[in-house]
């Protein structure tokens, strides 16, 4: 898919991506979590085929050659207030330990498509 991104992106243009991370704590607890399910009228067949890590990402921009602009962990809190307290507290915690990369649910890249 990025190879195809960049096929269409300009030399010079960017490509952003945000998407789940693969080692936010909720995945890692239960890895029934987010296998689908989260939209199910609309998409009945909707899913993650995949799960990505920071690593993954950086890797997979650099091998289709998109060079690395930004990388960074983004804050997901759910629509439900008790989930959302639990995330805040859970995610203040993880900050301040040595597991930063598992605090927050998503993450975003941004890359530069360099002349070929």
């Amino acid at each position: 898919m990025l190879l195809e991104i960049k096929r269409v992106t300009k030399p010079g243009g960017r490509v952003r991506v945000i998407t789940d991370n693969g080692s936010y704590w909720v995945f890692a607890l239960d890895n029934r979590a987010h296998t689908g399910g989260y939209e199910k009228d609309e998409h009945p067949d909707d899913r993650h085929y995949s799960f990505f890590t920071k690593t993954h990402l950086q890797h997979h921009f650099t091998k289709a050659g998109l060079k690395v602009e930004e990388l960074k962990f983004v804050e997901y809190f759910s629509t439900s207030w008790k989930k959302r307290m639990t995330c805040v507290a859970v995610q203040t915690l993880l900050k301040m330990t040595p597991f930063k990369n598992m605090a927050c649910g998503r993450i975003e890249i941004c890359g530069v498509r360099q002349p070929d």
